[in-house]
């Protein structure tokens, strides 16, 4: 390269680097692509561009760019401000910036990034800034590489659990049926609550099973979970083949009952199915996998 081309392109890396401050997204995503395709001429800009005293802005733009000519520092910075300078913010005036540049690397980098990060944590609660962001961002990237992650901690963060894995849709399902296999009922009970936010068809076949399962708890929190993501009236017919087998509760029965088609009146086959429960009942059973008190309490 010439000395003329060589002042010509550093000009366009300084105009360009410019851009990094500019108020839009937009231009600044420009700016991005534009410093990226002058290559390795706009790496020494980039790094000055992510050190003080430029603005904030500037230095996630910049570690994005640097990201994308495979510069190690780009990402790294990402990482050091998620894990100390973000927590250190109490007006939270960084963490946009940040969640837009690893939006902005995409997957698989961000995503397998932000997976170091979270296996090296220890602080589980729900209000914990950096669990909250992680969650934010893999719900929307969806990269499936860290559902098992998620699931490992979900009894920590049930609430963000529930809140990041339905966008994953049908890729987290599978990972949501191993977790109602778990011994632990909080996490089966968990993986319940999740699967009604995810409304396609194996979610319901998923769930269906479980209304004939041994644990009157996991049989109460299926009901309302099938009426969420499958059709009614196949629901409605599997939860009266579920109370004919017996395997009743009375959130099984409170689910009929709202959900009949004339409010007040039971249709004949929900009433019949009522009848038959109250008079297998026996109250001197000690059985955990059969009719509840609950649910003859509930028809009464």
């Amino acid at each position: 390269m010439s000395i003329l081309e060589g002042a010509i392109t550093q000009t366009k890396v300084w105009s360009a680097y410019l851009r990094l401050s500019h108020h839009e997204e937009a231009e600044r995503s420009a700016a991005i692509d534009r410093l990226v395709s002058l290559g390795k001429q706009s790496i020494p800009t980039l790094q000055f561009a992510l050190k003080p005293p430029n603005a904030w802005k500037v230095q996630c733009s910049a570690a994005v760019a640097l990201h994308r000519l495979q510069q190690p520092e780009g990402m790294a910075f990402l990482i050091e401000a998620l894990r100390w300078k973000v927590s250190a913010d109490p007006e939270n005036n960084l963490l946009p910036d940040v969640e837009t540049a690893f939006l902005k690397i995409g997957v698989p980098d961000a995503s397998i990034a932000l997976l170091g990060v979270w296996s090296q944590h220890s602080d589980w609660r729900s209000e914990n800034i950096q669990v909250i962001t992680i969650c934010k961002l893999w719900a929307v990237l969806c990269d499936p590489r860290v559902l098992d992650a998620l699931c490992q901690q979900a009894n920590y963060i049930p609430d963000l659990f529930e809140q990041t894995v339905p966008p994953f849709g049908q890729m987290a399902i599978p990972h949501l049926a191993r977790m109602l296999r778990d011994p632990d009922m909080n996490r089966r009970l968990l993986a319940i609550q999740t699967l009604r936010h995810i409304h396609v068809g194996d979610s319901f076949t998923t769930l269906v099973p479980l209304l004939r399962d041994p644990a009157p708890e996991i049989r109460s929190a299926v009901p309302s979970a099938l009426y969420e993501c499958g059709p009614q009236e196949v629901t409605k017919r599997e939860i009266q083949e579920a109370l004919k087998a017996g395997y009743s509760s009375a959130e099984a029965i409170q689910c009929l009952v709202a959900n009949q088609p004339v409010q007040g009146f039971l249709d004949v086959a929900t009433a019949e199915i009522f009848l038959q429960i109250l008079e297998r009942w026996n109250p001197h059973s000690l059985s955990r996998d059969g009719d509840t008190s609950g649910a003859v309490l509930a028809i009464l």
